[in-house]
């Protein structure tokens, strides 16, 4: 039986842009290749093609908050015509952090005592320390849409565990909001962080994705259980795993 959930997507990178993510930068030629899908549009021009009010807060964005923004459009028409309260309207959000700058971080490691201080004051990455964390990424769009209501934002969800959905389901039926938007993103900008989660499982590929899915009291009926049943098991997808494994399951129930 057909689902009616007010909207549910899952995007990913395209097979074709398929790039080089850990011999880059001040890693090149100290880390072992690794390769995956990225989306080709930098973190501005991916909130240009999103249509987002304000184009400049990728300065304060991690690229995961970069990438969950394809789904502003249709969650802007859903809240606009929905008339629920903004504070009735809750948004769950799982996303990595943004990357480390490692480039400020090996000019510091190879100042001497003299130049340390005078190239801290140069790469002191004050305009992105905000890039550096993921929790803007409920707060932006919150601010996007107008919503007042809950805003959370879980990092690293276990495999096959989906907390945003716990959460919303738990929010939905005690009447705490009337709308809750899960969305999700992974983002493959910090080589570091790739290398560790590709040596964790070098069989899965890594994949920049973004998932969402909008849900109202009437909805909880027709979710999955918690755990979720696996799905796409070739690919890593970081932090939108449990939502893109929730997404599928909800259109192969």
């Amino acid at each position: 039986m057909p689902t009616p959930f007010l909207y549910s997507n899952v995007t990913y990178a395209p097979e074709s842009k398929e790039t080089e993510l850990c011999q880059v930068g001040p890693f090149a030629n100290r880390l072992p290749s690794v390769k995956g899908r990225v989306f080709a549009e930098s973190d501005e021009a991916l909130l240009i093609a999103a249509g987002v009010p304000d184009t400049k807060c990728w300065r304060q964005l991690a690229r995961s908050g970069c990438i969950l923004m394809r789904h502003y459009s249709k969650l802007q028409s859903i809240v606009a015509e929905s008339g629920i309260s903004g504070n009735r309207i809750g948004i769950y959000i799982s996303a990595n952090a943004g990357a480390t700058d490692w480039q400020s971080a090996w000019e510091l490691a190879k100042a001497g005592d003299q130049d340390f201080f005078s190239v801290l004051n140069r790469t002191l990455p004050r305009k992105h320390i905000f890039k550096q964390g993921a929790y803007g990424c409920a707060t932006q769009l919150g601010i996007f849409l107008g919503i007042t209501g809950p805003q959370l934002t879980f990092l690293e969800p276990e495999a096959q565990w989906c907390p945003l959905l716990d959460q919303a389901r738990f929010d939905l039926k005690e009447g705490n909001v009337e709308m809750a938007i899960l969305a999700a993103a992974n983002a493959l900008e910090d080589p570091l962080a790739v290398y560790y989660e590709s040596k964790s499982d070098p069989a899965l590929a890594p994949v920049e994705a973004t998932a969402c899915v909008v849900l109202k009291k009437g909805d909880l009926q027709f979710l999955p259980g918690n755990p979720l049943p696996p799905r796409n098991l070739h690919n890593f997808y970081g932090p939108a795993r449990s939502v893109i494994d929730l997404v599928e399951a909800m259109h192969h129930e």
